[in-house]
């Protein structure tokens, strides 16, 4: 199961979106990692832009790896994670997030818990 479940408390509050800063320095790592977690993963692309994406959220977990690029993602209750090339964004099902401005372009392999698509 993937570390993703943890980041609920004891009080019944939402998921929360967290970052793991520095968490791989190759793309082995990260497809280590995938495999470790059982995920499905592709890549994806952020273009540099000035605006937020809309807050939503995924019906199954998710772990994004930064490969490059420079951002923020939003968290339900207002905090601001900066990402950037080599971190882990953890994404638990069900938690209110949205992408920031993209102040880099961003490459990411996004993985996922579960069949199909997101």
């Amino acid at each position: 199961m993937a570390e993703s479940n943890n980041n609920t408390n004891n009080n019944n509050e939402m998921p929360k979106v967290r970052v793991v800063k520095h968490f791989f320095n190759t793309k082995e790592d990260v497809e280590a990692d995938v495999i470790k977690n059982g995920f499905k993963s592709r890549p994806l692309t952020s273009p540099v832009t000035e605006n937020e994406l809309p807050f939503h959220y995924h019906p199954v977990d998710i772990v994004t790896y930064a490969l490059a690029g420079k951002t923020y993602f939003l968290t339900g209750d207002g905090e601001k994670l900066q990402v950037e090339a080599g971190d882990k964004v953890i994404i638990p099902a069900g938690a209110p997030h949205a992408e920031g401005a993209v102040i880099e372009q961003m490459q990411y392999i996004v993985s996922h818990a579960g069949e199909g698509k997101l």
